[in-house]
């Protein structure tokens, strides 16, 4: 019974610390479609002459990406929405589903409601611990496991690049969005490592991140919402994994600082790849 009861508290605090720290608190989401995502040009899959398919890394913490780490709540110069949150908002009002990254990045199996709840919050666990005054043990409950939003240091992001003999342009539709978290024990400590939460289907997001406001860091009075920043590239990033026959990623194959080197080189070459296409 004293077990029970302490399970019952325990549930009792996570579920006012989950409504306190609601997603959805900074965001009107009875205006979730008033604006809509500016729409695709129409391609022919007979125009597509090339294309390939590219994984690459946001970190949080450089300098052009500080708006996915520290644009949260409100402000004087208006409301701005953190990305996570923006993505929580909408997996908790169910706007958008959440795929398992533990089982791939192929959006294959969908993650309800509460098992996301279950890596944000953490889970409920029972440990042994000795008492002082004898050799009896004694069982504890405790909270395993509780997400810190500053654990967040990076997105992966999913995208098919592509030239389009129509228009003579090399293009990229971004695919899906994957929030990176740094790996932490069962006491709380770092540990050596990073974790995906999940995976979200870009395409199915837009209508949700077209009515969420990023913070412009240029320009106070210019409105950018959050598929604006995604759709017109304004973030830094480098590729980690392109498709591959042994779907490896360059890490695999390429040894420390050189990384970045292949990185920038896979960059250049989907860049060149366009110029090279042209005839003068």
């Amino acid at each position: 019974m004293k077990n029970a009861a302490l399970y019952l508290l325990f549930f009792t605090i996570a579920s006012i610390t989950l409504a306190q720290s609601d997603p959805c608190s900074f965001i009107d989401v009875n205006k979730y479609s008033m604006r809509k995502p500016i729409p695709y040009p129409y391609v022919r899959d007979a125009d597509v002459m090339f294309s390939k398919r590219v994984w690459r890394t946001v970190m949080v913490d450089e300098k052009m990406n500080l708006l996915f780490k520290y644009a949260t709540g409100t402000s004087k110069i208006g409301e701005h929405i953190s990305l996570i949150d923006a993505l929580l908002c909408g997996i908790s009002r169910g706007f958008i589903t959440a795929y398992d990254a533990s089982v791939d990045d192929g959006f294959s199996k969908a993650m309800s409601k509460e098992e996301v709840q279950r890596k944000l919050n953490g889970h409920l666990d029972t440990i042994k611990i000795p008492t002082l005054d004898s050799n009896r043990i004694k069982d504890t409950v405790v909270f395993k496991g509780k997400l810190n939003m500053n654990d967040i240091i990076m997105y992966r992001i999913k995208e098919d690049w592509y030239f389009d003999k129509h228009t003579g342009e090399m293009n990229v539709r971004i695919l899906g969005i994957c929030p990176v978290v740094m790996v932490r024990d069962e006491y709380g400590n770092l540990a050596e490592g990073y974790q995906p939460l999940f995976w979200i289907y870009f395409p199915a997001a837009r209508n949700l991140l077209a009515n969420v406001d990023a913070f412009n860091n240029h320009n106070n009075d210019e409105r950018k919402s959050w598929d604006d920043i995604l759709i017109k590239r304004l973030f830094s990033s480098y590729i980690y994994k392109t498709s591959n026959v042994m779907d490896k990623s360059i890490s695999d194959n390429v040894p420390g600082m050189n990384q970045l080197l292949e990185s920038q080189k896979v960059k250049d070459d989907l860049r060149n790849l366009e110029h090279d296409m042209w005839e003068y």
